[in-house]
C-alpha cells in the first residue's frame, strides 16, 4: 500500500528468521496460501545483495506444491 520502506524491513527480518529456521535452506518453507508464498518467492529483488544470496538458498513451497511433491508419492 506504498510502505516500501517498511515492506522492505519486514522482509529482511522475515528472510533474516527463515534463513535461521531451516539452517540455512536445507529444509524447506511450507506457506499456507499460495497468495504468502508467491509474496515470499518475489522478494528478493528488494534485499541486499548479503541477505539475496541466502534467500536464493530457500526452497519455498505453498501447502498445494508441498503435498504434490512429498507427501502424494509416499501414499
Amino acid at each position: 500500500k506504498g510502505y516500501e520502506d517498511a515492506s522492505t524491513i519486514c522482509a529482511s527480518r522475515l528472510v533474516e528468521a527463515l534463513c535461521q529456521w531451516t539452517e540455512e535452506g536445507r529444509l524447506p518453507v511450507i506457506v499456507d496460501t499460495s497468495p504468502c508464498a508467491y509474496t515470499l518467492r518475489s522478494c528478493g529483488p528488494d534485499l541486499d545483495r548479503d541477505l539475496r544470496q541466502r534467500y536464493e538458498k530457500l526452497q519455498i513451497l505453498d501447502s498445494i506444491e508441498f503435498a504434490i511433491n512429498e507427501v502424494v508419492p509416499g501414499l
